[in-house]
């Protein structure tokens, strides 16, 4: 992974892989904690890059790294690339897991750069989950998760200065308002999560179905 990132950064934030090589390096990336790498590479608007390729014209990604807006070797709308920063853009929405067991995860380094994001895993009549979050303002994150059949693991960032900390859980509506507060009591979940872990910069629990509300401040 080192010597991945390594190269990456000697490109200026660039790849320099082919097609099977670059549907993977968004995955390896985000599993050993390189957010800040991966959202630069999927950011970038400079050549070689996915944003160049969109910016350019005609608003598609190319066969070949290289090329403008007249000249390009190869397709100028092709998969070629596409696979590894599409399923990146799941990733980015907090969708760690696309299958049963779901997961959700939202790392601090995405909730301060992109701010929010939703997806839904299928129309508003089917039975798979749907979910999206926002920082409201200042270090408030705020999300909502909706769950039919299965139970979840979700894992929520905490934005502000960490401290050794319990969530308290409160009923609100039909579903579940998470507070975090500086405390040192146990906290009492009764029933409605599980596998609850407080770290300074997550909150992990294992949620039964339901709908759910959550604000961290």
């Amino acid at each position: 992974m080192a010597a991945l990132v390594k190269d990456i950064q000697a490109r200026g934030d660039a790849l320099s892989s082919g097609a099977l090589g670059t549907r993977y390096v968004f995955r390896a990336l985000v599993d050993h904690g390189q957010w800040a790498v991966a959202m630069a590479l999927a950011t970038k608007t400079t050549s070689p890059s996915f944003g160049y390729m969109v910016a350019q014209g005609p608003g598609t990604i190319w066969e070949e790294w290289a090329g403008d807006a007249t000249h390009a070797r190869g397709s100028k709308n092709h998969p070629m690339f596409c696979g590894g920063i599409g399923l990146f853009l799941y990733e980015l929405a907090g969708l760690r897991q696309a299958r049963w067991p779901y997961s959700f995860e939202v790392p601090v380094e995405v909730a301060r750069t992109i701010g929010s994001a939703s997806l839904s895993l299928g129309p508003p009549s089917s039975s798979l989950p749907s979910w999206s979050w926002a920082v409201l303002s200042g270090n408030l994150f705020a999300a909502n998760l909706t769950l039919q059949y299965e139970s979840t693991r979700v894992n929520l960032p905490r934005l502000s200065p960490g401290c050794d900390s319990s969530a308290r859980l409160v009923e609100h509506r039909r579903g579940l308002r998470l507070h975090l507060e500086c405390a040192a009591d146990t906290t009492q979940m009764g029933g409605l999560a599980s596998e609850l872990e407080v770290s300074p910069t997550t909150v992990s629990l294992v949620l039964d179905p339901g709908e759910y509300h959550f604000e961290l401040a």
